[in-house]
């Protein structure tokens, strides 16, 4: 359990006394914060004013839980992790080692963060979504109900929304999200095939995979989605050096 001066030494900005602070297993929260029950703080711990922990969370070592944040029930936070101003995690979320949220997100219920990934000020993450090592998600980003990033995807143009639950998964390593994976609707690789060619496939690829009307649909739109991304970064005149 750190002591007030061994927590100054690791947190220099905070006050010389402990006065408004109170000790919480090893950490130490603000007194106008709330700390649900069987919750465990290791050491190096910091909780801000107005934060709200709800019951059976687990926080890790040198994490740090700005002013007003609040953390659902169940949440795990890896750690040395950083949770900007006003973030708002839902029930059962996991957080992994050295990731850092920006003010304002909301994750939701459920989602998987991998180790060291940045989230950006005011990002949205729906429920189910599922974020592996390294990811970087710029400021506003919006990810929809399900969707998985691979490892080190990195989407870097704001704001940018990924919608259509569990059709969107990232490749690992991309720059940004356009090349999307099954089980969803466009297959892997879709990114190295000229846009002409998968409008050309579509009704032939949707037969493949057994989709119904509807299905076949949202691919059709999903392709077209894709294109824009790729005209908008310049990439559907030269596909095939996208993975370069």
């Amino acid at each position: 359990m750190a002591t007030w001066d061994e927590m100054r030494a690791y947190w220099p900005d905070l006050p010389e006394t402990s006065v408004d602070y109170i000790q919480v297993g090893g950490g130490w929260a603000c007194k106008t914060a709330e700390i649900g029950n069987y919750c465990t703080l290791a050491d190096y711990c910091k909780i801000g004013s107005g934060c709200k922990i709800a019951d059976y969370c687990k926080i890790g070592s040198g994490c740090t839980l700005a002013d007003g944040c609040k953390i659902g029930r169940g949440c795990t936070l890896g750690n040395y992790c950083k949770i900007g101003r006003g973030c708002t995690l839902a029930d059962g979320c996991k957080i992994g080692r050295g990731c850092t949220l920006a003010d304002g997100c909301k994750i939701g219920r459920g989602c998987k963060i991998g180790n060291y990934c940045k989230i950006g000020s005011d990002c949205t993450l729906a429920d189910g979504c599922t974020l592996a090592d390294g990811c970087t998600l710029a400021d506003g980003c919006k990810i929809a109900d399900g969707c998985t990033l691979a490892d080190y995807c990195k989407i870097d143009r704001r704001p940018l929304y990924i919608t259509g639950t569990r059709y969107f998964v990232a490749v690992s390593g991309f720059r940004y999200l356009f090349a999307v994976v099954g089980p969803g609707l466009v297959q892997s690789g879709c990114i190295i095939r000229p846009l002409s060619w998968w409008r050309e496939n579509a009704g032939r690829c949707a037969e493949e995979n057994g989709y119904t009307t509807e299905q076949e649909a949202k691919y059709r739109i999903y392709i077209e989605m894709v294109g824009e991304w790729m005209k908008i970064y310049g990439m559907e005149e030269r596909p095939n050096e996208v993975n370069k």
